[in-house]
């Protein structure tokens, strides 16, 4: 993307992209840090089914007795690209009314401007300075609008994203570590539940319909610290239980499936770092027997995911 766009204006390709994956994967947070990186300011729009165009372009608005117009974020962005290299990030752009989706169709093109309904005002775009992205989720558990032929040919690049644990494993742990100080070989145990979940989720027939969002897998972990903290029994499937699954789950069988499949790999773990190691090589351990049983303690203290086998 980076590459794109560096070379939008010379190769005459316009920085059009598209992101798609489960919820929770990741999508948003790359896209924010694609401007920081660009160092751009970044506009968002959030789909939503009743979103109208003054929500993207402006309208007026009263203050103290006096009516102004108030830009909306697309012509705020389209204004900015003016001067410097911009941002605006479409998220979940198939949850949208096609009616209200029309306005983007001059702006990912290379006509790159809108008609703001201020008068007869029109805000024309840099169209190399604008960078678009748009996010769509995927799967049977998300309602959403159809996308026509037109859109997706104007969405540009597309890239197909998957959570980090599935891609790559260590980034992963090491993430989890450092922003919930869990340990190293907890964390590895716990992100192994994780996918485990998560490719549940994507086998045809089951009862689990989604994976486990990152941003929840942080919640969970940053409150089971609390819970460990302040003494609540069983941290780790306490947390699990107030922070991820009443949130996420609802459905019965969903919920039952998910609670085994994390039951298996993290009842009664501590967080300390000397207790997690303890526990991994004895109680995760003795789960497991003959030859696996050494291989799996010696993968899980010295940096690698589970095999999921071996539970």
């Amino acid at each position: 993307m980076k590459a794109v766009v560096r070379n939008a204006r010379e190769a005459e390709k316009l920085p059009r992209f598209w992101f798609t994956g489960p919820t929770g994967c990741g999508k948003t947070t790359a896209v924010r840090r694609l401007a920081r990186d660009l160092d751009a300011p970044l506009f968002t729009v959030q789909g939503l089914y009743d979103i109208r165009e003054t929500d993207l372009l402006g309208s007026p608005t009263m203050l103290d007795g006096t009516v102004y117009w108030q830009d909306g974020p697309v012509t705020r962005a389209l204004r900015s690209s003016q001067q410097r290299r911009t941002v605006l990030l479409f998220d979940e752009v198939n949850r949208a009314r096609p009616e209200a989706k029309g306005i983007l169709f001059p702006i990912l093109d290379g006509r790159a401007k809108v008609h703001t309904g201020r008068g007869n005002e029109i805000v024309e775009a840099d169209p190399y300075n604008l960078v678009v992205v748009v996010t769509t989720n995927e799967g049977p558990e998300y309602f959403v609008e159809q996308l026509d032929l037109a859109e997706q040919r104007r969405y540009g690049s597309k890239f197909e994203m998957t959570y980090l644990a599935q891609s790559d494993f260590e980034a992963a742990v090491e993430l989890f570590t450092n922003r919930t100080e869990v340990p190293g070989p907890l964390v590895r145990v716990v992100l192994t539940a994780v996918n485990e979940v998560r490719d549940t989720a994507t086998r045809a027939g089951s009862s689990v319909e989604r994976g486990i969002p990152t941003a929840l897998v942080l919640e969970w972990l940053k409150t089971a610290r609390i819970y460990d903290d302040e003494g609540v029994d069983d941290p780790m499937m306490t947390a699990f239980r107030d922070a991820l699954l009443r949130p996420f789950y609802d459905e019965p069988d969903a919920v039952s499936t998910v609670v085994s499949t994390v039951r298996s790999y993290v009842q009664s773990a501590p967080l300390g770092e000397d207790a997690a190691r303890e526990w991994v090589a004895s109680d995760l351990a003795g789960r497991v027997s003959g030859d696996d049983r050494s291989t799996l303690v010696e993968n899980v203290l010295a940096g690698s995911a589970i095999d999921e086998d071996d539970i």
